[in-house]
């Protein structure tokens, strides 16, 4: 076992190794797994959860050491345990509990052996520090005074990952923002183009083809458009041209037997309105 948390020299150890674990990222979930792995290693706690307040200012248990995340939920359920961390919040007094204390389930839900003790600090009003202990030498006051103390640079330290994150956000959205901006106008101009053209389009060139270009502009380069005319009264299809196919065409000729520009499919009903209503939007 290691030796008990008391001495001046084994408090500066702490402090050094919690705060170097405070400063390892500016990613929240990194930093928080740093923290509660450095606490429950440096203090020989049997686990340790660090709960935070989310969006909605719910604490939830969002870091571990010690113990499945996936256990930790169910927990806290048991006996109201969440109310419980949140008047110790409120209170920003840290709590130390020992097994033969009469209120010690309400702390410490779940009992098994190797409970004797828990220590529960809260973090301002952003997140508690839950650690659990075999033994009763280590989980002491002075302890609780020392993590009350560092606590509030891990508080500090919180709130610099959750701006950061606010701020990567924000620049995301507003890169998105101006990409769509710039998509939209992209495509604005092109149907500005397309339809100035067709007004003085030369009746000898093929205008399918012409369609079916400025159609794989919209798409993509790498897209096939393939343009058919519609006789409503004979329900009768036409292909008139096929854009992007490359070589691919000659292939496609090959298996029908002739050039698929040209020919001609029989179409229900249902299909031809379908088609004809969509072409007077």
């Amino acid at each position: 076992m290691k030796k008990p948390v008391g001495s001046s020299l084994q408090n500066l150890s702490i402090s050094y190794e919690f705060a170097l674990a405070i400063g390892n990222s500016l990613n929240l979930s990194e930093m928080l797994h740093e923290v509660i792995y450095t606490m429950v290693h440096k203090t020989n706690a049997h686990h340790g959860i660090i709960w935070i307040k989310n969006g909605e200012k719910k604490l939830q248990p969002v870091a571990s050491a010690g113990i499945n995340m996936e256990d930790v939920p169910a927990q806290g359920e048991i006996m109201n345990l969440r109310n419980v961390l949140n008047q110790i919040q409120k209170s920003r007094q840290f709590v130390l509990r020992y097994k033969d204390d009469k209120d010690f389930l309400q702390y410490c839900p779940i009992l098994t052996e190797k409970k004797e003790s828990v220590l529960i600090v809260p973090v301002t009003n952003v997140a508690i520090l839950y650690l659990v202990y075999a033994g009763r030498e280590i989980a002491d006051e002075p302890l609780g005074n020392l993590l009350a103390g560092l606590s509030k640079k891990l508080s500090v330290a919180i709130e610099a990952c959750m701006t950061h994150k606010n701020i990567i956000n924000e620049v995301r959205v507003r890169v998105e923002a101006e990409e769509k901006e710039k998509e939209h106008h992209k495509n604005i101009e092109l149907l500005s183009e397309t339809a100035m053209k067709f007004v003085d389009f030369p009746q000898d060139d093929d205008i399918y083809t012409y369609i079916g270009e400025q159609l794989q502009k919209f798409i993509s380069k790498n897209s096939f458009v393939i343009v058919n005319s519609i006789n409503t009264e004979t329900n009768i299809l036409t292909t008139r041209s096929i854009i992007g196919m490359g070589k691919l065409s000659e292939k496609v000729a090959g298996l029908l037997g002739k050039n698929p520009v040209g020919m001609t499919y029989d179409a229900e009903d249902k299909d031809i309105w379908c088609l004809s209503t969509l072409a007077q939007y």
